[in-house]
């Protein structure tokens, strides 16, 4: 089982609870066998960019045979005609796509209405997929797998239990959202994280708790001074990745009512746009990813190289395959990166150790301890 997972930022546009390495810990420790890291260009990503390049990762070590993640409608005839849809893109499908935006509703309810009107004999389910986010970010990787012609399958998962945005936590299948809910009020409360029992593996609770003595929670607030200076250095934005010029225009308009990130992000919210790509913007901003960045490495097939966190001592089977079938160098030593990579890839390396070192930079500020470095910390062998 191999675990392509988001690094210190994720894509809801905010930073992981808890640091890549331990989060790594929890898969290898659950079953996994080698875990690699999303490049965070394309961890915190719209739901396209970041499919597409989970699917490249997979698919470009020769070795993926299905590719698995849950949804909350685990129909795939529905996800490949959609799937098919959006890669034909007919043109009454553009034009009332279009007719939408303009209308000024944000993308995801203008894409579903747009949908509905160009499939009118679409059944319910095909039409209710692009309403559940997880449904859409399977969408993607269906959309992804069609694009590349790929040999790997398809195996979704249903979620059950709370759904995506549901808060509460009296489930055994709490949401990933209700969980940082609880854990956020409980940071207040010297970390007692044992009302999480049940709602998470016992062995991931308890890599958690022995992490939490060594180094925080972090949240979106927690970058708000990391944040803050960065819109004070420049007057345009629109060079960021998913920023616009209306939207760096309306950061440049109001930053000097900045006082957190969570605040920021209501006073720039409006219908027309999604938290989502509101939170994906700013740590655009704070992580240097910009649109060019997009483009550079979308020709360059997404994910030039696999960065290993961590693997199982029963992984060598799966090393020994990799070394004959992978097309991309495998990073398990940065020291080592620069005489495997090229200028390209690495420069894409060093935006995911600049993200992790601010990422550390701020758990030291709130946790008060001194962290590892990237350079310092090996990867995983469980």
């Amino acid at each position: 089982m191999i675990i392509a997972m988001s690094g210190d930022f994720v894509q809801r546009g905010a930073p992981a609870l808890i640091d890549k390495y331990t989060r790594a810990k929890m898969a290898l420790s659950c079953g996994a066998d080698l875990v690699l890291e999303l490049p965070a260009l394309w961890a915190c990503s719209s739901a396209e960019f970041f499919g597409a390049a989970g699917i490249a990762l997979l698919d470009k070590l020769g070795i993926v045979d299905i590719v698995c993640f849950g949804c909350e409608t685990p129909n795939l005839s529905a996800f490949h005609q959609l799937a098919d849809f959006f890669i034909e893109e007919p043109e009454n499908y553009r034009r009332a796509l279009s007719t939408y935006l303009k209308e000024g509703k944000n993308f995801p309810t203008a894409r579903a209405l747009a949908v509905s009107d160009s499939l009118p004999d679409a059944s319910p389910e095909v039409i209710d997929i692009l309403r559940s986010p997880n449904n859409i970010l399977a969408l993607e990787y269906c959309k992804a797998l069609r694009k590349r012609e790929s040999s790997m399958e398809v195996l979704p998962i249903q979620r059950v239990g709370k759904n995506y945005h549901d808060t509460e936590t009296d489930s055994a299948f709490s949401s990933a959202t209700g969980i940082r809910k609880l854990l956020q009020q409980k940071a207040d409360l010297n970390n007692d994280i044992t009302s999480l029992k049940g709602q998470m593996p016992d062995v991931a609770l308890e890599i958690l708790e022995e992490a939490l003595n060594c180094r925080p929670l972090l949240f979106e607030d927690d970058f708000s001074s990391l944040l803050g200076f960065q819109l004070l250095k420049e007057d345009s934005f629109s060079q960021y990745a998913d920023v616009s010029s209306d939207l760096s225009n309306r950061i440049r308009n109001t930053r000097y009512s900045f006082s957190s990130v969570s605040s920021y992000l209501d006073c720039l919210y409006t219908k027309e746009v999604t938290f989502g790509r509101l939170s994906r913007m700013l740590f655009h901003i704070l992580l240097g990813h910009k649109e060019k960045d997009y483009d550079i490495y979308r020709n360059l097939d997404y994910v030039p190289y696999a960065r290993v966190l961590g693997c199982s001592e029963s992984a060598a089977p799966i090393w020994r395959k990799l070394k004959d079938k992978s097309q991309i160098p495998l990073i398990t030593n940065l020291p080592q990166a620069p005489q495997l990579l090229d200028a390209p890839a690495m420069a894409l390396l060093e935006k995911d150790i600049y993200a992790s070192r601010l990422y550390r930079l701020a758990a030291i500020q709130k946790g008060k301890k001194l962290l590892p470095d990237e350079y310092q910390q090996k990867f995983l062998r469980l």
